[in-house]
């Protein structure tokens, strides 16, 4: 069994303050989507399916916890906010976006696997308008 990406105090120290109280539920959902990204993504593991790389291994933590910063910053863990393009609140004024997006991933999470060596190959573009890394 894959051991977690990141750890709470991975996470404390990320950001430098005491984490919430349900930031270990964060990370693993925050782990669940960097490997719903990275899905067809190769990279050298171990016997347990963990990166064996130690740059792999400091990005997809670095991920993990950028992504958890990201959803205490603004409140919005199930992202429902990147359904909307575009809302107005005095006249309820909302347009839905066109086409969802491949990741949900922040940017600073994105930037993090950008940082992974050219060892891995990542099958796919993590977010649209932005190279695949």
């Amino acid at each position: 069994m894959a051991s977690p990406y990141a750890t709470v105090d991975d996470l404390h120290a990320y950001l430098g303050t005491a984490p919430p109280a349900d930031s270990q539920r964060m990370l693993a959902r925050a782990q669940d989507l960097v490997d719903a990204v990275l899905n067809t993504s190769s990279y050298v593991t171990d016997t347990n399916d963990n990166p064996t790389d130690t740059a792999t291994i400091a990005a997809f933590k670095t991920a993990c916890c950028a992504q958890v910063e990201y959803w205490i910053a603004n409140g919005d863990e199930l992202d429902l906010q990147g359904n909307w393009t575009s809302y107005t609140m005095a006249g309820l004024s909302v347009t839905r976006a066109a086409q969802a997006r491949q990741s949900r991933l922040c940017d600073r999470a994105v930037d993090a696997l950008s940082n992974v060596p050219a060892t891995t190959s990542f099958g796919r573009a993590l977010t649209p308008g932005k190279p695949v890394v």
